[in-house]
């Protein structure tokens, strides 16, 4: 990732955090790109609304409970240089990221 050290670090840790919670042997759970085929998709039965990029921590955890393998394609992600990130308010976000991925575990 290409960001300030904070939101690099941030990011990186929070992702390990995370994964540990859920159980994922995942490198980057908040990648937020995927590519699965509709048939395969469509048997993912998911049982929260998300707010902001949770959404890829059931998406992971519900893929592995059915069987699908995971593979993790390296990206470079370039911060942005103008413009508003979503990711501004980071406590509030790291909060919905950590009660989503405790959620998951408690299942």
């Amino acid at each position: 990732m290409n960001a300030p050290f904070l939101r690099k670090w941030g990011s990186f840790y929070l992702n390990k955090i995370c994964a540990f919670i859920i159980g994922l042997n995942i490198r980057d759970i908040t990648g937020v790109f995927h590519l699965m085929k509709k048939e395969k998709f469509m048997k993912l039965k998911f049982e929260y609304r998300a707010v902001f990029g949770e959404l890829d921590f059931e998406f992971f955890k519900r893929a592995l409970e059915n069987g699908f393998s995971i593979k993790e394609v390296p990206f470079v992600y370039k911060f942005r240089k103008s413009g508003k990130s979503k990711m501004e308010g980071v406590f509030k976000v790291a909060c919905i990221y950590l009660k989503r991925a405790i959620q998951l575990r408690m299942e």
